[in-house]
């Protein structure tokens, strides 16, 4: 039975991901910030110093996690679609070990096709390979543990050992994520302190500390060996912090947060909220989900990904409903009507049709002539600078950047005048062999440097092609 369920699973999974996600083969066409990370990863493949050499602000895990996906094939993003399918098929494993707490194989097997319908939604995913979707894989099996320490009743140091790890990799994954671990902290604690057992307090606690050491041990390691320690700090901290909009209160964010109002994130705080009421005595639930929304809410900013964060919170609809379900519909009929609806909220149809079609997604075939036009400077040592924030340049040409800057990220330029200015300084330098264009005209003019960059564009490179669609200009050192 247990390799039937996980044979299911598998295949179900699959079929979600083959559809859902961009780095599917039949998408191939990362977004803007997974292209950025599958840079990194393909950078430390080629040597390069994460921080020090190439620069962003989410934690070193992330870019682990590309790094091995471009030790699979560092041009497609089969890897990564490799990577993205583990750490959802861990996810469901651990969603419906949970379940069968509960209930049992069928309801457990139900439940947990509801779950994977919240974490597909194409809203919510937002194409994949980014830090909530990897956190979700520490949530659900943290979760799992907590579940059997309210079963058990007893407080299992080696449990509160793994949730430090899964707290530790976390941090180095997005580091404001790590919040739901300090309400099962708190809650373990308050439990063992009210009941007078400061032994098993102290277990726990050293061991809490301990699996949290072992979980960032590997980073600390990495940036000591490599001597980006003040590099990584900036970029995972200070960075961050200056990536909070402070223009809205917190509680104002908070709000914001909640009541996002778009199909996918309108259905999920909808399942959150029932599941609210049907936990209500549950403080458990209650605090971390407070301390979750609290996570997403801090940079005041609301993009779908965030979201993924709160899925592990629909757990009790979904077992709710499998249990309705299973006593009201035929359990065929069940799997066919979920497997219906999640394809119409998760699938990404339209792109998969262009491929099967037409052999390419619209991204992939609008980058054709840069592949084309960038062939007779290709070699492993090619200097290629694109401007602003398009890295999957880098990724489909094969090259890996040369400045540490390879893109700039969403923050103006009087608070980080640095990336634009790298930018703007390598192309006055002459360096390098292909220089891409995707950002308007003034794009450089808080540089002061707009007028040398067109008159060294004019001087050593000529004009290889023109997107006139997307107004982007790609030019080769003549």
């Amino acid at each position: 039975m247990k390799l039937k369920t996980n044979i299911s699973i598998a295949l179900y999974i699959f079929i979600f991901a083959l559809f859902g996600l961009i780095s599917s083969p039949l998408v191939n066409s990362p977004g803007t910030d997974s292209a950025v990370f599958f840079v990194m990863g393909r950078g430390i493949a080629a040597g390069k110093i994460m921080y020090k050499e190439l620069f962003d602000h989410k934690g070193l895990y992330t870019y682990f996690l590309n790094y091995v996906a471009a030790l699979i094939d560092n041009r497609s993003t089969i890897g990564i679609f490799i990577v993205e399918f583990i750490f959802m098929f861990i996810s469901a494993k651990f969603v419906h070990a949970s379940f069968s707490l509960y209930a049992d194989e069928r309801v457990s097997w139900l439940g947990t096709q509801i779950f994977i319908f919240f974490a597909f939604m194409r809203g919510i995913l937002e194409g994949g390979n980014l830090t909530e979707e990897y956190a979700l894989m520490f949530q659900v099996i943290s979760i799992y543990l907590l579940l059997r320490y309210i079963q058990d009743k007893h407080a299992s140091p080696l449990y509160m050992f793994i949730h430090g790890i899964n707290a530790g990799i976390v941090l180095f994954l997005r580091a404001n994520l790590i919040m739901m671990w300090g309400g099962i902290a708190i809650l373990v604690g308050y439990d063992l302190l009210k009941e007078k057992n400061f032994a098993g307090f102290g277990k726990n606690l050293a061991a809490g500390l301990l699996g949290l050491l072992a979980g960032v041990l590997p980073v600390i390691i990495y940036v000591v060996r490599t001597g980006s320690v003040s590099d990584a700090i900036f970029a995972i901290f200070t960075y961050n912090m200056s990536y909070i909009n402070n223009g809205q209160s917190l509680l104002m964010r908070i709000v914001m947060t909640i009541f996002k109002l778009n199909y996918n994130t309108i259905i999920l705080m909808l399942a959150i909220i029932f599941s609210l009421i049907l936990s209500f005595r549950r403080k458990y639930y209650i605090l971390l989900l407070a301390l979750s929304v609290l996570s997403v809410s801090l940079s005041g900013r609301r993009y779908g990904h965030y979201y993924i964060y709160l899925v592990p919170f629909v757990m009790p609809v979904a077992l709710k409903a499998a249990l309705w379900i299973n006593q009201h519909l035929r359990y065929k009929h069940a799997v066919i009507i979920v497997l219906a609806v999640s394809s119409i909220f998760c699938w990404k149809v339209r792109i998969v049709f262009n491929t099967i079609m037409f052999g390419s997604t619209q991204n992939s075939a609008y980058m054709e002539p840069f592949i084309e036009h960038n062939n007779k400077y290709y070699s492993e040592h090619e200097k290629v600078l694109v401007t602003g924030n398009s890295a999957g340049f880098y990724n489909r040409l094969g090259v890996i950047p040369h400045d540490k800057y390879f893109y700039v990220p969403a923050s103006n330029y009087e608070t980080f005048p640095e990336p634009r200015n790298s930018q703007a300084e390598s192309i006055i330098s002459g360096v390098n062999d292909v220089i891409i264009i995707t950002t308007p005209e003034n794009y450089f003019q808080e540089t002061g440097k707009t007028e040398k960059i067109n008159e060294v564009l004019s001087k050593n490179y000529e004009l290889l092609y023109h997107d006139e669609k997307n107004n982007i200009f790609m030019y080769g050192r003549k």
